[in-house]
Parts: structure tokens; C-alpha cells; sequence
């Protein structure tokens, strides 16, 4: 099993791209109706993303895989809402679509956010470390130790 197939994210993206499969075959097919294509189009970009961000191995890609991911999610709702307003589903379909959808994004948002705190604790640990050995330093400095030639 591939690392991104571990993470809940990316099994709730996946079986939302099951679901857009399903819907996407009770829509209009033909010249004019590129809903169904898009639609599909759009829930794997979801999936997909989440997929290639996990393998990049930083956070700082990671994260930006989201943000695509996000973006993607956003289309799906939207075409969803389209084909609704067109007349082609209702909303007893539509509607536990997205609801997922929602989830989805709270999940994305939460990684975002979780990411970010774990970068900014990274960064404030460094900091910490970086003021200790300064104050380390002016210490050695007051008490006359000797001090490398500059």
C-alpha cells in the first residue's frame, strides 16, 4: 500500500471520485454537454493531488498539493450545483455529494493548518536554540573566555 493510501483524506477524496463516476453516467452525454468529462475530470484532480503532494516528502509541496486539491474540490461543488440548476439531478442526488465535499474541505483545511503549527513550532524551536547559544555566547563573552579569531 502506497503512503497517500494510509491517509483518511485521501480515501474520503477517492470515494468521492466514486461517486462523480456514478453520477457522471446519468448525465447528458455528446456534442454541448462536457458536464460529465469535467465533472470527473475535477473529483480525480482532487484525489490525485492529495496523492502527489503526500509523495513529495516536504511539507512546503505537500501543502501546495492541498491548495490544487482545494481548488478542485471547489469545481466539483460547482459543477455539482450546475447540474442541479440545469434540470439534470436533484438535489436527493446532490446533496450527500456534497455534503462530502464539505467534509473534504474541512479535512484539507485542518491539514493546512496542522502543517502550518508544525512548521511554525519547527521555526520557533530553532529560534529558541538559536537565542540560547547567543545568549551562550555573551556569557562566555563576560566571563573572559577566550573567543575565535574573526
Amino acid at each position: 500500500m502506497a503512503p497517500f493510501e494510509r491517509l483518511r483524506i485521501w480515501q474520503e477524496a477517492a470515494d468521492l471520485v466514486a461517486e462523480c463516476f456514478d453520477l457522471a453516467r446519468g448525465l447528458p452525454r455528446g456534442e454541448g454537454f462536457a458536464l460529465p468529462d469535467q465533472l470527473r475530470s475535477a473529483a480525480i484532480s482532487v484525489a490525485v493531488n492529495i496523492a502527489e503532494g503526500k509523495g513529495r516528502g516536504t511539507v512546503g509541496e505537500f501543502k501546495r498539493f492541498l491548495w490544487i486539491s482545494h481548488g478542485s474540490l471547489i469545481e466539483v461543488q460547482a459543477l455539482l450545483l450546475l447540474a442541479q440548476r440545469l434540470g439534470f439531478i436533484g438535489a436527493e442526488t446532490v446533496d450527500p455529494i456534497l455534503g462530502r465535499c464539505v467534509l473534504l474541505g474541512r479535512m484539507i483545511n485542518a491539514l493546512q493548518r496542522t502543517m502550518k503549527q508544525g512548521a511554525t513550532e519547527s521555526t520557533g524551536a530553532a529560534r529558541s536554540a538559536a537565542a540560547r547559544s547567543a545568549r551562550s555566547a555573551r556569557s562566555a563573552r563576560s566571563l573572559g573566555a577566550p573567543q575565535p579569531d574573526a
